[in-house]
């Protein structure tokens, strides 16, 4: 596959997987976390192309960071190449369990009986909706949410003009577009987090810009509109086979918003693909560093990949900034 880079921006490369045990696993509600790691495309990858030198093959993917520990324990060189490489991975966490315990809470506040006013199903299918309206895309379409939104995905600043023109812009519901995906909250979870990945420009995210325009806040203000509607135009290329469907219906949101912020202008063409993983050194470290942060959430919690990365968002807020 031949990617065309006519955006004028880096392009990002993401894989993701999911933890390996339920929270809640006596109930089998499938409330697995979703991991996706994302590299840029200039991410320094030489550990990955050693890796595979040393393993001799065509690709490497997370499970042979293990055969080559076990195989080759004493190529210290390595071993912090890879340390260190991984930890570059920026990382999307999407946990269903926040949703789903929310909403337990209200049913039970209201004194709603479980198998009488409303079934697990009732609950999983409520969730998986609310993940979908609260990913970036249908949030820049709520005026009130404009300035949080901004805050989450591009620093600390909070700018009272903060505004984008998206009048008339109407995305699917919510609901609609989860009988797109598949009707299921890991369909739901799985575009959320890709959502969340195509929407942060965590790569390329330069503050010298924002502090260099404190005194000039509506500058700042088209600043953030720009850097959106540029992270949106960022070519995001995921690996292939898992789920098409939600690039399909997250490229034609993308289209509608950035059509939304060119005032009648051309800001570009919203670029989202799949492509094989045996192409792209970064799809290969992505699936390494999506495996390494699901190892370390089951083993250690979610708070453990601070340790380790230094990007994590988990359900759209920045883990660090939560920690501090």
């Amino acid at each position: 596959m031949v990617f065309l880079r006519d955006s004028g921006t880096t392009p990002t490369y993401a894989d993701s997987t999911t933890t390996r045990f339920e929270r809640w696993h006596q109930l089998r509600l499938g409330l697995r976390m979703y991991v996706l790691a994302r590299f840029p495309d200039n991410a320094n990858l030489d550990w990955v192309r050693a890796l595979r030198a040393k393993l001799g093959r065509d690709e490497v993917k997370h499970a042979d960071v293990l055969v080559a520990s076990l195989a080759y324990p004493g190529d210290k060189r390595l071993w912090a190449d890879i340390e260190r490489g991984v930890g570059e991975a920026t990382i999307y966490v999407v946990d269903p369990q926040i949703y789903v315990v929310h909403l337990l809470s209200e049913l039970f506040d209201s004194r709603a009986v479980l198998g009488i006013d409303f079934q697990w199903k009732d609950v999983l299918d409520q969730a998986a909706v609310q993940i979908i309206e609260n990913t970036p895309g249908y949030e820049l379409t709520n005026q009130a949410a404009a300035v949080e939104l901004a805050n989450l995905t591009h620093g600390q600043f909070t700018c009272g003009l903060f505004s984008f023109p998206l009048d008339g812009l109407s995305l699917p519901l919510p609901a609609d577009v989860l009988k797109k995906l598949g009707g299921k909250i890991l369909n739901a979870v799985r575009f959320a987090a890709r959502a969340y990945s195509i929407f942060d420009d965590t790569d390329e995210l330069n503050d010298d810009d924002f502090i260099s325009l404190r005194y000039f806040p509506s500058l700042r203000v088209r600043l953030r509109q720009r850097r959106i509607s540029s992270s949106l135009m960022t070519p995001r290329i995921f690996d292939e086979g898992e789920d098409p469907v939600s690039l399909c219906v997250l490229a034609d949101s993308a289209e509608q918003l950035v059509g939304s912020m060119s005032n009648g202008g051309s800001l570009g063409r919203v670029q989202l693909a799949e492509a094989d993983s045996r192409q792209f050194d970064a799809l290969q470290a992505a699936d390494i560093a999506a495996g390494s942060a699901r190892d370390i959430i089951d083993n250690h919690g979610i708070r453990a990949l601070a340790n380790r990365f230094r990007h994590v968002i988990v359900n759209g807020a920045s883990l660090h900034s939560m920690l501090k």
